[in-house]
């Protein structure tokens, strides 16, 4: 995810590690640097990190090849807001924010999406409105809709597809 925060261009790289947690890298001012995404997941670890077989939990850690994907945009204070959001391991895509004092909770958005199955994420209006698509077990493709900056979430309108097609 690439954003220009008003002193220049910054980048962030949202990534799971051979150990299957989630890391962060930053560049600002010519500098790659790890962040603080990664150690901000494993002290906050949430009932959703609850590994479903065993009960045991997993801090930071997610699925295998888990998709990752991340928004930001500019706050009406001038701060920016970002949002990560991933598949746990109960295969709900979750989400955890960061607004310029630190990384929140992680949340639920959606359940049920199942391994292995991709979604993609977008925002406008300075993250007012969220569109987050993704394809369930029965291979359909669905749209979950937040009209709030991610507050509360609701099904769209959007469905393609099925098994077999």
């Amino acid at each position: 995810m690439i954003h220009d925060w008003g002193s220049g261009t910054r980048i962030r790289v949202y990534y799971q590690a051979e150990d299957l947690s989630l890391g962060e890298h930053c560049y600002d001012n010519n500098e790659w640097y790890p962040g603080q995404f990664i150690d901000e997941v494993k002290s906050h670890p949430p009932e959703r990190n609850r590994n479903i077989v065993t009960g045991e939990w997993s801090p930071g850690r997610v699925p295998g090849r888990s998709p990752i994907s991340a928004v930001a945009f500019a706050l009406d204070d001038g701060g920016t807001e970002i949002q990560a959001y991933w598949r746990n391991l109960q295969d709900e895509i979750v989400v955890k924010k960061w607004t310029g004092s630190g990384w929140g909770l992680v949340t639920e958005v959606v359940g049920g999406i199942g391994s292995g199955f991709q979604f993609t994420l977008m925002q406008w209006e300075q993250g007012k409105h969220l569109r987050l698509y993704y394809q369930n077990h029965t291979n359909v493709v669905l749209e979950h809709c937040s009209d709030n900056g991610g507050d509360t979430w609701y099904s769209g309108s959007l469905q393609v597809g099925g098994i077999g097609q």
